[in-house]
């Protein structure tokens, strides 16, 4: 049987709108899902991800995003995110989401390695996922300042999987993440580099990322789109344009402290544009202030171009 390939280019990161009960929201998850497919560049969408707030969901809720997913998204590919402390839990949440109808997994970090792991954990992590079901893994490289980024070795093993078939480059490193795409290359050219910066999308596809799981691309799909498309036509004065017209959204969302209220402000964009009614956050996540709001809509009014 001939293994599912992720399309290159623009795949949306996603949210997952709430009610003030904290409940998912199924209309406004279809509403964010048909805005997102109104722009003829996306190619694919990256579910149950960290803008999906998936260490604060249930499996349920995980497999009925999926679900949902399925029936609107089309043709577009659809990756889910697969989080778990437990190795044996992650297993099993793998085949639930691949039963509910995700054609590719992408596997996150347990939060608890970031206190201590080793390379053997990591990899029989990955293992029982990849066992436990047949389609596609994505593997998940996080941001080099942290301690969840995977070393050049562990790369090297999780490769060695035969279904790991791209990863989502969030080294948010320039340096780091073109030693990770020159490794894999290397090592195995197949495997796709999505890139997952959204402050430096554009360096990122100079580089030579396939495209990008990012969660921009859920608030402003089409600049993003725009951006890709003139990389990949070489065009970099529009390139340079889109970049700039980017940046002080990416900035606000991403780099402005507290990073932990960037799911609230991915929220607070799509509430602004009018896709979701509400910009709820579970706990311990908060709401932003009207300061930021404030913000955030002057941003968004800028990428309107």
């Amino acid at each position: 049987m001939q293994t599912f390939v992720l399309p290159k280019g623009i795949h949306a990161a996603v949210v997952h709108p709430f009610d003030d009960d904290y409940r998912l929201d199924e209309d406004g998850y279809r509403a964010q899902l048909e805005f997102v497919q109104r722009q003829p560049g996306i190619t694919g969408l990256l579910i149950n991800g960290h803008a999906g707030e998936n260490y604060l969901t249930s499996d349920e809720e995980k497999r009925r995003i999926v679900e949902i997913t399925r029936a609107c998204a089309g043709n577009l590919a659809i990756t889910s995110g697969v989080y778990s402390e437990s190795s044996t839990h992650a297993a099993a949440q793998a085949r639930m989401l691949e039963e509910a109808g995700a054609d590719a997994l992408l596997v996150f970090q347990p939060f608890n390695w970031a206190v201590d792991t080793e390379p053997q954990s990591i990899l029989t992590h990955h293992k029982m996922i990849h066992d436990a079901v047949g389609t596609p893994i994505v593997l998940y490289q996080a941001p080099a300042a942290g301690r969840l980024a995977y070393s050049p070795a562990v790369i090297e093993s999780l490769i060695g999987l035969e279904r790991v078939l791209a990863v989502k480059d969030g080294s948010w490193e320039l340096v780091a993440s073109e030693n990770v795409r020159n490794q894999i290359n290397a090592a195995r050219p197949e495997v796709m580099v999505f890139g997952s910066g959204d402050e430096h999308l554009m360096a990122n596809y100079l580089i030579g990322t396939v495209g990008s799981q990012v969660s921009l691309a859920a608030v402003v799909p089409d600049i993003i789109c725009r951006l890709w498309n003139a990389t990949e036509a070489g065009d970099w004065a529009s390139a340079r344009q889109c970049h700039a017209v980017i940046q002080p959204l990416a900035q606000l969302i991403y780099r402005r402290a507290p990073a932990c209220r960037a799911v609230a402000r991915l929220k607070a964009c799509l509430h602004i544009l009018g896709v979701i009614r509400n910009d709820a956050v579970r706990p311990p996540l908060a709401r932003l202030d009207r300061t930021e709001y404030a913000d955030l809509e002057l941003a968004l009014k800028a990428c309107a171009i």
